[in-house]
């Protein structure tokens, strides 16, 4: 069971009805009298939130015959001492705005002589919702940055661990990677108080917002924050309360007992034998899995045409109806087609009673044979039970190659396999696959654990729909035992190795005991068509300028595809989470994505695995995909041949990886150990945050540690140079920047002061933080060298090494090249660009010829 408890409201809030103003105590402050928005500011403490009111529903609705009633506002403090042309953010406050609606509804920026004309505008925006919507009125606020602070369950597995993200905005001059920030009383000690979040400089934001992060996590509270940071201060604008994960075990969608079928009585709807399994290519999978151990739970093959053709004309005989509810009386049935060499061929979900069997083979499958051409006295009909298992997988290996990558998540694949998954590698020790057999004690497993919200399974009439999962089945591993990951590492190996190409492996696992004497099952395989060349990993920072959207419904799709072609042309982000079984494994849809992508430009972003049939599909149409998880991907690999810490090898040992290393020492050490600091000192340049400037600073004196040590310096000894060195020139507590120097001029007619001479700075100013752009000098010398009667050009550039990414410097100059007995000059321009990642740099010199004046010989 969740431990979350509830926001409680910490503060009054004035609000203001049809009749008046009033003053709500916190006890009278509810979500129908504020609505959802208003209520999580309430509940927060007073200095971290801009002041704000609410004007109720009826009382805004009021305003659109007149204005008199706003006029009650200006008795509340921060209204009445404010000027009436200052900025107002006008914000929706819905009843039923909760965490998964947010954003939806409506902000406007305006004044107070504006407001009129602003809550109508509100009010015809949203009065399509059909919902009861309050309004929020508060100061605007120049925000200079601004992002997310959660631990939201899809966030974080526990209530103490959070994730900061900075939301990029076309003003943003950097992106800022996300900030993880866990909270431990051990070592923070316990929140003493709320108090203002004073922020000066914009690396600072995530340590001031650990504060917000602490109160809600000794009250076991998950949030989702939005805040605003002016440059002086942080304001929380937003709080959404997460309430406990509603879902259920996946487990529990499994029936707890599965009685026996007669097959006896079954007349027309034989069990398949070896040549049918030699036969039909849907079978032809099963006889391999049975070659290699596993035994296949029974088949049931409908081949007579005279039966085939009276269930498609509707006119079944009482024995084939006999056959169809012996079979159902066991559990769901799948129906498959076979007989010829078709792709996509008919089939069904689960069916679970006869009257289903009989209007698929009347109603739904001639409508789906329209399309496929020679089928006509060749349709064999192969049926088994839906196998109920808790989860499913699929796994990938290639002929030849140790590592098999494994796929799973709850449930069954649905066909599409759009929803999260956790994904397995295993190396399995050896390129030779009998060695690897022999020896499956040394095989090695990596893992990557997801939050997996959906899962897809039967429902009781064997429809295929969405779940939710409950806690801790979301971000539980769908495989804790490595003996299975063992047996599939060892299967898929096999099927590569005897068809010779690489394959996917489809798997049942956690298989009901009464259906199969095997807890994992491989059902189905085929060749895997993966391009590990064009994987693209969804990235972090989405462009501001492009339109993104998320589909849940068909019905959501319907309206993009109607949408004028100007605003299909704006969308460049396509994400897709079915809530409906008509999307969940619908090919048309399929197609008509990649197509829409294709022709617009944009990119579809994937929570499903690579090894999925819409990864696939959407492949091979050349649609361009993102994964959302690059977890066994290049990007992955290590780089060798650096300095790392003493204990790094083993770490990713454990991990499953393969690693080469050395030792050094000596000199040779030194050298590494300096080269080493020269990193770190970059790389706390780099940081974006004051947990990551700890973490660095923390690298950095790690490696001063490690020097002083090889060179038997003390630290004793390195900390009272430090303080005589303080004492005499000083720290770096004062921000002083020495801009330039200057010696009195003996020859120059002005006379100056005995200030200005002493003055680090051209005018004897002391410029305050933020007052004067410190731009890295670029230094350029240029020189014509002459060898052999040829005039030489040399170019010489000093680019510091700076915070910037990159840095770019431009330069004209003239060569000389003879040609037969004439000298001539080529004008040419160079830009230099200098890029740095971390401690790596990147020099690129581009030459273009300049335009030159042909001179006319008249």
């Amino acid at each position: 069971m969740s431990d979350d408890r509830s926001f409680s409201p910490l503060k009054s809030t004035f609000l203001l009805t049809q009749d008046a103003l009033v003053e709500l105590s916190p006890d009278e402050v509810s979500f129908d009298n504020v609505g959802q928005k208003a209520f999580g500011l309430s509940c927060l403490p007073d200095d971290w939130v801009p002041p704000f009111c609410v004007i109720s529903h009826d009382a805004a609705k009021l305003t659109l015959s007149s204005s008199h009633i706003l006029e009650l506002l200006k008795s509340i403090p921060w209204i009445k001492n404010g000027p009436l042309d200052s900025l107002l953010m006008v914000r929706s406050s819905a009843i039923h705005e909760t965490i998964g609606e947010r954003g939806q509804l409506v902000s406007e920026q305006t004044t107070f002589r504006q407001l009129q004309t602003t809550l109508a505008n509100c009010l015809k925006a949203t009065e399509s919702s059909g919902q009861v919507i309050h309004w929020i009125l508060q100061p605007k606020i120049e925000q200079k940055s601004m992002g997310h602070l959660s631990n939201e369950r899809r966030v974080a597995k526990v209530k103490r661990d959070w994730l900061l993200e900075f939301e990029v905005t076309a003003s943003d001059a950097e992106n800022r990677s996300p900030v993880p920030i866990g909270i431990r009383n051990w070592r923070e000690g316990d929140f003493v108080g709320p108090a203002v979040l004073a922020c000066g400089t914009a690396i600072g934001i995530d340590g001031v917002l650990r504060e917000p992060a602490k109160w809600a996590t000794d009250q076991k509270l998950r949030i989702h924050y939005e805040w605003i940071w002016d440059g002086s201060r942080v304001w929380i604008v937003q709080a959404d309360f997460c309430g406990p994960v509603v879902g259920i075990p996946p487990e529990s969608v499994l029936p707890k007992k599965i009685p026996n079928i007669e097959i006896a009585k079954l007349k027309y709807f034989r069990l398949a034998t070896g040549p049918d399994f030699q036969n039909y290519r849907k079978l032809a999978n099963t006889q391999l899995y049975s070659e290699l151990g596993y035994t296949p739970p029974p088949f049931y093959i409908l081949d007579d045409r005279s039966v085939i053709d009276s269930l498609m004309a509707g006119t079944p005989s009482a024995a084939v109806v006999n056959d169809i509810e012996t079979l159902i009386s066991q559990r769901t049935l799948v129906i498959r087609t076979d007989g010829i060499t078709k792709q996509m061929l008919p089939r069904t979900d689960g069916l679970s009673s006869s009257e289903a069997v009989l209007g698929w083979f009347k109603d739904e499958l001639p409508e789906k044979l329209k399309t496929v051409e020679g089928w006509q006295g060749k349709l064999v009909f192969i049926c088994h039970h839906f196998l109920p298992a808790v989860a499913s997988a699929w796994s990938r290996a290639e002929p030849d190659k140790r590592v098999v990558r494994v796929e799973a998540l709850w449930g069954i694949p649905e066909g599409m396999y759009w929803y999260s998954h956790d994904a397995y590698e295993v190396d399995t020790a050896e390129v030779d696959l009998g060695k690897a057999i022999a020896n499956t004690d040394k095989f090695k497993f990596a893992e990557r654990l997801r939050y997996k919200e959906w899962f897809v399974a039967p429902d009781d009439k064997g429809v295929w729909v969405n779940h939710k999962a409950s806690e801790p089945y979301d971000w539980k591993s769908t495989i804790t035992n490595n003996e299975w990951l063992s047996d599939i590492a060892v299967l898929t190996r096999q099927i590569a190795s005897q068809l010779g190409h690489s394959v996917n492996v489809m798997w049942f696992l956690g298989v009901h005991k009464d259906t199969s004497q095997h807890q994992i099952l491989p059902w189905f395989h085929e060749k895997s068509e993966l391009n590990t060349n064009t994987l693209r990993v969804a990235p972090r920072f989405k462009d501001p300028n492009s339109k993104g959207i998320e589909i849940h419904t068909l019905s959501e799709w319907t309206k993009v595809i109607h949408l004028p072609e100007n605003e299909k042309s704006a969308i460049k982000r396509i994400s897709v989470s079915p809530r409906e079984p008509n999307l969940i494994r619908n090919d048309g849809f399929l197609k008509e994505l990649a197509t829409f992508a294709i022709k617009n430009g944009a990119a579809v972003e994937l929570m499903g695995g690579i090894l999925s049939h819409v990864f696939y599909i959407l492949q091979r149409e050349g649609c361009i995909v993102e994964i959302v998880d690059p977890f066994g991907t290049n990007e992955e690999s290590l780089v060798f041949k650096k300095l790392v810490r003493d204990k790094v090898p083993e770490s990713i040992e454990q991990k499953g990886e393969v690693v080469t290393h050395l030792k050094i020492s000596g000199d040779q050490l030194i050298k590494a150990l300096k080269s080493k600091l020269l990193e770190e000192a970059l790389e706390v340049m780099d940081t974006q945050s004051t947990s990551d400037t700890q973490e660095e600073l923390a690298d950095v004196l790690e490696v001063i540690h490690a020097i002083s040590k090889h060179l038997n310096i003390s630290m004793k000894s390195i900390e009272e140079t430090r303080k005589q060195k303080k004492l005499k020139r000083g720290g770096f507590d004062q921000g002083i920047v020495l801009v330039k120097t200057s010696v009195p001029p003996s020859l120059s007619t002005e006379s100056f002061t005995q200030e200005q001479i002493l003055s680090l700075f051209t005018d004897g100013v002391v410029f305050e933080a933020g007052s004067v752009v410190l731009e890295p000098d670029i230094k350029l010398h240029q020189d014509e060298p002459e060898s052999q009667g040829i005039k030489q050009r040399l170019l010489e550039i000093e680019f510091p090494v700076s915070q910037d990414m990159q840095i770019k410097r431009s330069t004209e100059f003239k060569i000389q090249a003879r040609l037969e007995k004439e000298v001539v000059e080529i004008p040419l321009q160079g830009e230099w660009v200098i890029n740095r990642k971390k401690s790596d740099l990147k020099v690129r010199l581009l030459i273009t010829p300049a335009p030159v004046q042909i001179k006319l010989p008249f």
